[in-house]
């Protein structure tokens, strides 16, 4: 079989799917392919055998058509999802031979069936654009809810509740839904939501177009300029609080290191406007300790050829790898007890890019270089890292980057040879981590 075509999973187009209705990840199902080393878990690839698609081993996007409120249809895929998606994984064997036994996927994701969106994972296309029906994080969510208003140019009763459905035949499974709205089924909690997004929309409920940023347009979401402190209700001083992803290279210039404010300051009467990532200014008199402070360092960042760029990188301590994280809530009186760095990911030096979360800032814009399981958000940072620098990967990397000094203690430098992730990895096994250029 010659060479097939293949695409990213973010590059697809309404055109490729009125090619074929059928796009399987190459990742999932040619392994054994000539091919197989060309791709990444977001690689896909126009499906020509029988139909329906009916393989248990891969993952298939499949052409929908999409119903709004008010009648009107899109084009649009979902990815088809097997009838008994949520039920649990297999017992995961620990090396030291004890078992852990997974919830299922709607257990860890708000406890309902309702998540199984999340698995859908339906996406629009509106004007040449794909949009995808993700709220996101907080921080995140006002620039995607109304880009999408801005392209489809209707209010939220005529676009809500969106019927969608594949062509028939194309996949077994489940290939339909119904959206009351954006949605978000954070992993491991048990509350979720469903929101039309009327508030991040004007008076007369519209938007206006946002400014193109070469980017997602959920991906970035500049903050405005906060003055240094501000007063609250009761008198008290509230120092100036940020989002993680609005911090910018300026914030760094007027605060080298911000800290969390989660678990710090909660017997401060502003903590109740603080979200689980915001952060702020750090105003201790002596260096973070990071084993009790999570706390974001300004850093230089200095690529292959000698280029240098501003970012930040979060202090970890000398002993990072022993650290066992506390368990975590699934839910229903279940605990998923969790591993030190150094056991979990079976001692590879790449996970310290999980601990320290470096972050480059290029043309303005923030990217990372560790993204877990969000292959699909770390092909669309690569793609805007690469536009941004305008250099082959053999010019950038490794980048060495070093925190600013007398701000931490602990290890605030380090080497990035590419976008870090975690791979398929053999069953019995622990996560493998790898990069990505």
């Amino acid at each position: 079989m010659p060479t097939p075509e293949m695409k990213q999973w973010a590059d697809l187009t309404a055109g490729d799917f009125e090619r074929y209705p059928v796009w399987i990840g190459v990742h999932n199902y040619d392994v054994d392919e000539p091919w197989y080393e060309e791709s990444d878990e977001e690689t896909f690839r126009p499906w020509t055998g029988q139909l329906p698609f009916a393989e248990s081993r891969g993952i298939a996007l499949v052409a929908a058509t999409f119903e709004l409120a008010d009648g009107s249809v899109y084009p649009g895929y979902c990815q088809a999802t097997p009838k008994d998606w949520d039920k649990p994984l297999p017992p995961i064997v620990r090396p030291d031979g004890s078992t852990i036994t997974p919830a299922s996927w709607s257990a860890t994701h708000g406890r309902t069936k309702l998540s199984v969106m999340g698995l859908l994972s339906p996406e629009i296309f509106v004007g040449g654009r794909s949009f995808d029906f993700g709220l996101g994080h907080p921080t995140r969510r006002r620039d995607a809810v109304r880009s999408f208003y801005a392209a489809i140019r209707k209010k939220p009763h005529e676009v809500f509740p969106v019927r969608f459905a594949a062509q028939p035949k194309l996949a077994t499974g489940i290939t339909s839904g119904k959206l009351d709205g954006f949605f978000y089924f954070p992993n491991g909690a048990s509350t979720f939501e469903i929101d039309r997004g009327e508030a991040f929309l004007d008076e007369d409920g519209t938007a206006d177009a946002p400014p193109e940023s070469g980017g997602a347009a959920c991906e970035t979401s500049v903050a405005a300029p906060a003055e240094e402190a501000t007063a609250s209700a009761s008198g008290a001083s509230v120092p100036e609080l940020r989002s993680e992803a609005d911090l910018r290279p300026a914030d760094f210039e007027r605060h080298p290191a911000w800290v969390r404010v989660q678990g710090l300051d909660m017997g401060e009467p502003w903590y109740a406007q603080a979200g689980k990532f915001t952060v702020r200014p750090w105003a201790g008199p002596t260096l973070v300790a990071p084993e009790k402070v999570f706390a974001l360092i300004a850093a230089t960042f200095v690529m292959r050829d000698g280029s240098e760029y501003p970012g930040y990188v979060k202090a970890i301590p000398e002993n990072w790898a022993d650290i066992v994280p506390p368990p975590l809530d699934l839910g229903d009186n279940v605990t998923l007890q969790a591993q030190a760095p150094k056991v979990l990911f079976g001692g590879s030096p790449l996970a310290i890019l999980a601990e320290q979360r470096p972050c480059i800032f290029v043309a303005g814009q923030r990217i990372g270089f560790w993204y877990a399981y969000e292959f699909k958000k770390l092909c669309e940072a690569r793609l805007k890292f690469y536009n941004a620098v305008g250099k082959a990967p053999e010019r950038i990397f490794p980048i060495r980057f070093q925190g600013a000094p007398g701000l931490a203690d602990g290890i605030v430098a380090g080497e990035i040879d590419g976008f870090c992730r975690i791979g398929l990895s053999r069953a019995g096994s622990g996560p493998r981590l790898e990069i990505e250029r």
